[in-house]
């Protein structure tokens, strides 16, 4: 899968520095001229809660991989 997003995400993890990469925060956003919609990690729950303008899901999904490695689109 060399080159696919789930390598290049798991690189990335690994390069964070965090021995435990659940703790790692992230966004994925889709276009950054309209982020209306974004993905955060589940580090970000409790920070996200205090923000009235922002809406969270009521349960956390896994992100999904094609065949390829690449991501399965969520937006």
């Amino acid at each position: 899968m060399s080159g696919s997003n789930a390598n290049e995400l798991e690189v990335a993890l690994a390069a964070s520095g965090l021995p435990d990469t659940r703790k790692v925060k992230a966004f994925w956003i889709k276009n950054t001229l309209s982020c209306e919609t974004v993905l955060a990690s589940e580090a970000y729950v409790e920070e996200l809660g205090c923000r009235s303008h922002l809406r969270k899901e009521p349960e956390p999904a896994p992100l999904a991989f094609d065949g390829n490695g690449g991501f399965v689109p969520v937006f």
